[in-house]
């Protein structure tokens, strides 16, 4: 390329690079936090506080039903007192005579789990501390 070239594709090459820079952005507004006094209210709860000096309500009690009945082929919705139960071959004994079968999948930490949905089949999911953490159908 000669020189004369190069004269003549310069302004067409500023001119593309000027083009493509980004445009300039206003800064942003700075969002100033709510006052005290305008703090959202907690939302209601369903359930009354327990009275003073009287233990905490179980886990779960009160709350919706983990399965909804036309899903609950496997029994879990039955087995909500045995969330955070360490499992022994007592526990699972219960378990079965509660859901009425022993197609009962006991899955730990880091087990492999096939994806085949069985509705009938109830999954006992243990957490990392040992205890019963999850329980449904599948």
């Amino acid at each position: 390329m000669s020189r004369k070239s190069l004269l003549l594709l310069l302004p067409g090459l500023a001119v593309s690079l000027v083009a493509c820079t980004p445009a300039e952005q206003p800064a942003p507004t700075p969002v100033s936090p709510p006052k005290a006094s305008e703090a959202p209210a907690p939302p209601p709860t369903s359930q009354p506080a327990p009275p003073s000096g009287s233990p905490d309500p179980k886990p779960g009690a009160g709350d919706p039903p983990l399965v909804k009945p036309e899903e609950d082929a496997c029994g879990a919705g039955k087995l909500t007192d045995y969330l955070n139960r360490l499992p022994s071959t007592d526990v699972d004994a219960s378990i079965r005579q509660t859901v009425g079968h022993d197609r009962i999948r006991t899955i730990k930490p880091g087990d492999a789990v096939t994806m085949d949905f069985r509705p009938d089949r109830l999954n006992v999911e243990i957490g990392e501390d040992g205890r019963i953490k999850r329980i449904r159908c599948g």
